[in-house]
């Protein structure tokens, strides 16, 4: 997933006014045109930045599993597995994206 604050260097707070001052040193074509139809739009912006920090959320926690391919996933009889560490991170309470009914 592209970071397109970074690509603007501002941070998710940055107001509309700030993202259109930044645009013009956009030098990419296409950066610029994601960044105009997904940033300057409301609704977009708002799943991009909830996608955005589920996937940094993602990131964190196959980090701090140390989930990389050689380390955990292994396969038997085509069957794929996974053996996950003993603890794990309190990083997984973070997945709670839904509101608790």
């Amino acid at each position: 997933m592209r970071d397109l604050y970074g690509e603007l260097k501002l941070t998710v707070s940055a107001s509309e006014s700030e993202i259109k001052k930044r645009l013009p040193y956009v030098l990419s074509k296409s950066v610029r045109r994601d960044i105009e139809y997904i940033l300057l739009n409301p609704n977009r912006r708002l799943v991009y930045d909830r996608n955005w920090k589920l996937m940094n959320i993602i990131g964190e926690l196959r980090g701090s599993l140390r989930l990389t391919k050689s380390d955990y996933w292994g396969e038997e009889e085509n069957i794929a597995y996974l053996s996950l560490p003993d603890q794990y991170p309190p990083l997984l309470d973070q997945l709670k994206i839904l509101p608790s009914s």
